[in-house]
């Protein structure tokens, strides 16, 4: 018979692994140290991870939805959103 596991918080890899030269995985967004110690983390160190890597891709990303900076570099943001150089 199956034993019932408690559903552990899933890894948030997408399968895009590498660093940049920040450190932090450019798919994930987490750190090296984050993505070492995952295995063996509890649920609740993994929601926090998860918080911060939320954070980390708001920030690297000023399209995605919520993003509390998103009005920074709307001097080089036309009307429909295209960037200008």
């Amino acid at each position: 018979m199956a034993e019932d596991r408690p559903t552990r918080v899933p890894s948030p890899c997408i399968s895009v692994c590498a660093l940049g030269e920040d450190d932090l995985c450019i798919g994930c967004h987490r750190s090296a140290a984050e993505i070492a110690a995952w295995a063996q983390a509890t649920d609740a160190e993994r929601r926090r991870v998860l918080a911060r890597v939320a954070q980390r891709a708001a920030r690297n990303n000023p399209f995605a939805a919520g993003v509390e900076h998103a009005g920074e570099d709307e001097d080089r943001v036309g009307k429909k959103g295209a960037v200008s150089r």
